[in-house]
């Protein structure tokens, strides 16, 4: 006897959906048992959330020096002020390989490729994406091979992760090293995606369309047969933001335009799933689990889904740190430019004292 056909919408067709809805369902009854057991509303878990965000991430405590002091700058003879409702999360592209695991062996596991400073204005109604090259050449804590710490060294940015412990140090690490790059700005949490979690996030949110450059046809002609616009597989996705000529100097910075591209049109899926549905932060956050390593709990997650509503209305922010890269004999390194960069820094951050 021939097996029967499985139908579309029979049980075995519909296991991950199911499993998905499940997954969703856990949260939403851990949820209501919150605020039936504390007496809390919607609002109020929010509100939770969003108090909880507002307190600088856990790299403050264990620094190896003291950080500059943002709350106050001088910029052409003027006296400026840190500006309120601003949550900056720290975004890291990881480029290991498999699922998030500890890293045992220091200098040798995955290093961050895409730093990306996302900063939420709740007043102003804004969602600013500030890339920063990996090869930010920046005070970075540095370890022996024995894991010992020898002190601040200008190095890239992006080998800080891989001095670390792959999870939750390495971000800290991470966190303390951008922060004292951008003069002590303050860094409320982080997300670290290992690679093969861009796959999952596409399937999670569908397909995307961008433009494949004519240099990323040349580099790999397998995953793009041609270059011009395309809707991308989540294959395809992954090495879209990953893939680069290592051999071509400044290749890091064709990825950079790339991974911007890729976030635009992504942002665009995501944007629309959390206006109609605030809730759905956490099923994006279930499926790649296991890929992802993060600070931010429950009820942050919700709270910034739902700060976030006014600024989804409006155009993303996409800029990058300024400088030029230079070739050395062994890596490229990225110089900032300082006078762009407190510029930047001014306009993103700040705010002329006396003036609201």
């Amino acid at each position: 006897m021939e097996p029967e056909e499985k139908k579309p919408g029979t049980k075995e067709n519909t296991g991950k959906i199911g499993r998905r809805k499940k997954a969703v369902l856990w949260i939403a009854c851990l949820l209501t048992a919150a605020i039936t057991a504390g007496g809390l509303t919607f609002f109020g878990i929010v509100q939770y959330g969003w108090k909880n965000l507002n307190k600088q991430g856990a790299y403050l405590e264990t620094l190896a020096e003291e950080l500059p002091d943002p709350e106050w700058t001088v910029w052409n003879g003027n006296m400026y002020e840190y500006r309120e409702g601003l949550v900056n999360i720290l975004f890291l592209g990881i480029d290991g390989r498999g699922k998030a695991e500890e890293n045992t062996a220091v200098g040798f596991g995955p290093r961050a490729d895409c730093i990306i400073l996302v900063t939420l204005d709740i007043k102003q109604n804004t969602l600013t994406l500030l890339n920063i090259s990996r090869d930010s050449v920046t005070p970075i804590r540095w370890f022996d091979s024995n894991g010992m710490e020898v002190g601040l060294y200008d190095y890239q940015l992006g080998l800080q992760y891989t001095l670390g412990d792959g999870l939750e140090g390495s971000c800290q690490l991470m966190e303390e090293a951008v922060s004292r790059m951008l003069g002590g700005i303050p860094i409320h949490g982080y997300c670290a995606l290992y690679w093969e979690g861009v796959e999952v996030i596409q399937e999670e949110t569908g397909p995307v369309t961008v433009s494949v450059p004519e240099e990323l046809h040349e580099l790999d002609p397998y995953h793009f047969l041609e270059y011009g616009e395309m809707e991308l597989t989540p294959e395809q996705a992954k090495i879209f933001v990953q893939g680069r000529d290592i051999e071509q100097a400044g290749s890091n910075e064709l990825r950079i335009l790339r991974q911007q591209e890729y976030i635009k049109a992504l942002y665009e899926k995501l944007k629309k799933k959390l206006i109609r549905n605030p809730f759905s932060v956490f099923a994006l956050k279930d499926a790649v689990k296991e890929y992802l390593v993060t600070d931010l709990e429950m009820e942050e997650l919700l709270s910034l889904s739902w700060k976030a509503r006014g600024a989804l209305n409006e155009d993303l922010h996409l800029l990058s740190v300024p400088g030029i890269t230079e070739e050395t004999e062994f890596q490229d390194e990225f110089y900032i430019n300082e006078a762009a960069m407190d510029e930047l820094m001014i306009s993103l951050f700040y705010q002329r004292v006396g003036q609201e």
